[in-house]
């Protein structure tokens, strides 16, 4: 019975994955031809665009689900983490490795408890995947972004102006600053505002730091000011600041790699035990106490993960 429901859910799960892609996929399609048809001026070349079909489409009544802020904080940590997926397709990346391996090991006749280990698996691995490659792109641009600076600085005092200072770097340096301000440049070729395509990119990458810098460069726009002397100083700012957070994180090291440890070392022994010896640990799920024991041990697990955390989470 449970391998019915499992082998059910996965196929259910997968279609409405795929649907999902395929519908993002003829959507943006549609858009695009619609657009370049609305622009022409030749009336009987024009592609009759079905609003009311493409609305009442199946596709369309099951993508609506993932649209949303989920959806493009996914697709954002994608592009920063320079992932070449879409959302969609992590998704469904996502989905099968949560169910498939799970119902391939249902349909060999394993026990229950493997299947869970894998689908637990399976859930945990890919998102801490993509949070671990976005983490590392995003402190990679913490350390770019005070050289960045002291070339804008250098280019303004050069006689450039500020958006050929910020085109200098999308030129000269590395990825991943390069990419996100060659973003900010094709903004405002395309016809965006400078203040708006630099409130976008401090959007996408939500860094305090480049917060500070375009909040300084706005407001020398409005009141005027030295600007390649106050971005100099922003630099000088950001590189001691760089410079303590390494002193603090060479400091709570120890910390941090004890408390992961301790903190992941029963979660990793359950999992194995689940995939090597099921029955040896089938009584925490069949019996009364068990569970309670399950339930307590995730709440102590969780609260020590938060205490241990906020630990070695100093604020400077």
């Amino acid at each position: 019975m449970s391998l019915m429901i499992l082998t059910i859910c996965s196929s259910i799960f997968i279609f409405a994955i795929v649907a999902i892609v395929a519908s993002n996929l003829m959507r943006d399609k549609i858009k695009v031809t619609h657009r370049v048809d609305s622009l022409t001026t030749m009336k009987e070349s024009r592609i009759p665009f079905d609003n009311d079909r493409n609305k009442k489409s199946f596709i369309n009544k099951i993508s609506w689900l993932f649209e949303g802020k989920g959806l493009k904080k996914i697709e954002n940590q994608l592009s920063l983490a320079a992932i070449p997926l879409r959302a969609e397709e992590f998704i469904v990346i996502w989905g099968m490795v949560t169910l498939v391996p799970a119902s391939l090991v249902a349909l060999f006749g394993f026990n229950i408890f493997v299947c869970t280990a894998l689908i637990a698996i399976g859930l945990t691995v890919p998102p801490f995947w993509l949070h671990s490659a976005w983490k590392k792109r995003m402190a990679l641009f913490d350390r770019q972004l005070g050289d960045a600076l002291s070339i804008i600085g250098n280019s303004l005092r050069a006689g450039f102006s500020f958006n050929q200072s910020i085109e200098s770097i999308a030129r000269e340096m590395p990825d991943p600053i390069a990419k996100e301000f060659a973003k900010t440049i094709r903004e405002i070729r395309l016809g965006l505002s400078l203040d708006k395509a630099l409130l976008n990119m401090v959007e996408r990458l939500n860094n305090g730091d480049l917060e500070l810098i375009v909040s300084a460069v706005l407001i020398q726009r409005q009141v005027g000011g030295n600007l390649s002397e106050i971005l100099d100083n922003i630099a000088e700012t950001i590189k001691e600041r760089l410079k303590l957070k390494g002193d603090i994180k060479v400091l709570t090291s120890s910390g941090r790699i004890s408390g992961s440890v301790v903190g992941m070392l029963p979660v990793f022994i359950m999992g194995i035990l689940m995939l090597i010896n099921p029955g040896y640990v089938g009584m925490f799920f069949n019996s009364t106490i068990g569970r309670g024991m399950l339930v307590l041990g995730c709440i102590l697990e969780v609260t020590g993960f938060l205490i241990v955390r906020k630990i070695v989470d100093i604020k400077f």
